[in-house]
């Protein structure tokens, strides 16, 4: 029998080699900049690392890990009320890993690569894009709420330059009301001549995850608080600030969307947080032990999730 010619690789083959190797060099871009990010923090930092015991970065560590699972959380919640529930495992894998996009500039990449790595356990591109935009939105919403409810507790100054969100946290609850919240989404769908989303979004959603956000900014500054004290601040006057600060810092860092990972303005409204309960030279400190400690957690949660999932392939 004579043998068939080999023809050409049919394109289809082609575009799907061609993506394969696209996405594993965005990962590879990306585990770069975070290495970068990495590399200049601790510069910065390694001199005061001494002054902060081992046992407090192990604990922050641990609030930061449990800080995350909580935002995974958020993510499922939303994925579920648009209609595309995923488990556990392919949840946290998309999730973790498309973090980090935090770090190439531009606040997008991280949706991008969770409607690419969502496309393979059947997530619509259009949810997916539609999800990451809320999930910016919840967080924002939620940091304020944080921020508002423990501003009693912080110092006067940081309560005199945002007493203006007590104003703004009852416009934000009316603006992701779910019926204006499909009015909205609907429209931006039709004029991008897209297919209307599997399911309209629910008050339950929104509330459950909103609520998993608050948990994420009270975990994430628990962590910063026990950096604070391991720089021998005090553990009252210290507790709001540090989870006022962070939430505030996070939620006003995602307007630098042309920074990686908020870099410089998330630090700064950090440092102004902390600065009327330490000096601000330690307050400089913590901001930058923390994105360093940040940075490293995303690297292990993605990480993680790279080896369970090749194992499992």
């Amino acid at each position: 029998m004579d043998a068939q010619p080999v023809g050409p690789a049919p394109t289809g083959q082609k575009r799907t080699t061609a993506r394969t190797w696209a996405k594993r060099l965005a990962l590879l871009v990306m585990l770069a900049l975070a290495a970068v990010a990495i590399t200049r923090n601790y510069q910065a930092i390694a001199d005061d690392l001494e002054r902060i015991p081992p046992w407090t970065i192990a604990g922050a560590a641990v609030f930061a890990v449990l800080g995350m699972v909580a935002s995974l959380q958020v993510w499922r919640e939303l994925l579920s009320g648009l209609g595309s529930p995923l488990r556990l495992r392919p949840s946290a894998h998309i999730f973790f890993v498309s973090q980090l996009g935090k770090y190439v500039p531009g606040s997008l990449w991280s949706i991008v690569a969770q409607m690419e790595m969502g496309r393979e356990h059947k997530v619509p591109r259009r949810s997916a894009a539609v999800l990451g935009v809320l999930a910016l939105v919840i967080s924002g919403v939620a940091g304020i709420t944080v921020a508002v409810a423990l501003m009693p507790w912080v110092s006067d100054d940081l309560r005199h330059r945002f007493w203006w969100l007590v104003l703004v946290l009852p416009v934000l609850y009316v603006l992701i009301h779910p019926r204006l919240l499909d009015l909205v989404l609907g429209r931006l769908l039709r004029l991008a001549r897209r297919e209307p989303l599997p399911a309209t979004i629910g008050w339950s959603s929104l509330l459950k995850a909103t609520a998993w956000q608050c948990l994420t900014w009270l975990l994430l500054g628990l962590q910063v608080w026990l950096i604070v004290i391991g720089l021998d601040g005090d553990p009252t006057e210290t507790l709001a600030p540090s989870i006022v600060g962070y939430a505030l810092a996070y939620t006003l860092g995602m307007a630098a969307f042309f920074l990686p990972a908020g870099a410089g303005v998330r630090d700064a409204v950090l440092v102004l947080a902390l600065a009327g309960s330490m000096p601000t030279s330690s307050a400089l400190v913590v901001a930058l032990v923390v994105r360093c400690l940040s940075t490293l957690v995303d690297l292990l949660l993605a990480g993680v999730q790279l080896v369970i999932h090749r194992a499992s392939a």
